[in-house]
């Protein structure tokens, strides 16, 4: 049995602590993954891997989607494929118990809740962003920037491979290198992978 932390790089994962000490009793073998707030790649990488006893731990259902209606998909994901959820910001999914029943049955509370037919649970309000959408890293942007980071592309080649205009591709290295450093700094602190 595994643990996976999942967060996005706007989480303070300090936060997270106390969820692993909730979760020790189970496994000991915790993974952490991290990625921008718009960029939902790693959750869909990390449900592909998940195995019937495996934890995903998250902050809050903004970890899950940028919409309701994305939250309500990725909970009905791990409701009818019976994996363990734990959400920090609702104590129910893990104060009583982390056995699976206990779990699936306050999953489908909260889906309620963010489908709108139960109140009981608050949902995250949508921000009025006047801005324009951010983008997300390219699908070939962990490859393209390894080859950057050791020389073996230029910055002009990465930009034509990814599409990317020249203000947004700095601005997604300037993130990209901010989640590295959070990575770092949490398995360093909690020596898990």
């Amino acid at each position: 049995m595994q643990a996976f932390i999942y967060a996005k790089n706007t989480d303070n994962l300090d936060n997270f602590s106390d969820m692993i000490k909730v979760c020790k009793s189970l496994c000991n073998d915790f993974q952490l993954i991290c990625e921008n707030k718009r960029s939902f790649r790693e959750l869909e990488n990390l449900k592909r891997k998940l195995n019937g006893n495996d934890i995903v731990i998250i902050s809050s259902l903004a970890a899950l989607g940028l919409s309701d209606a994305q939250k309500a998909t990725q909970l009905e994901w791990f409701i009818n494929n019976a994996r363990l959820l734990i959400i920090k910001s609702i104590p129910s999914t893990y104060e009583y118990n982390i056995g699976q029943p206990i779990n699936q049955a306050v999953l489908k509370t909260v889906l309620q809740s963010v489908l709108g037919s139960s109140n009981n649970i608050a949902v995250m309000p949508k921000k009025n962003n006047s801005g324009r959408n951010r983008v997300a890293f390219p699908d070939n942007w962990d490859e393209l920037y390894a080859k950057w980071e050791n020389k073996e592309i230029s910055s002009k080649q990465f930009l034509e491979e990814s599409g990317l205009k020249k203000a947004t591709f700095y601005n997604l290295i300037t993130e990209y290198r901010e989640l590295q450093e959070i990575n770092k700094k949490y398995i360093t602190k909690y020596g898990i992978s």
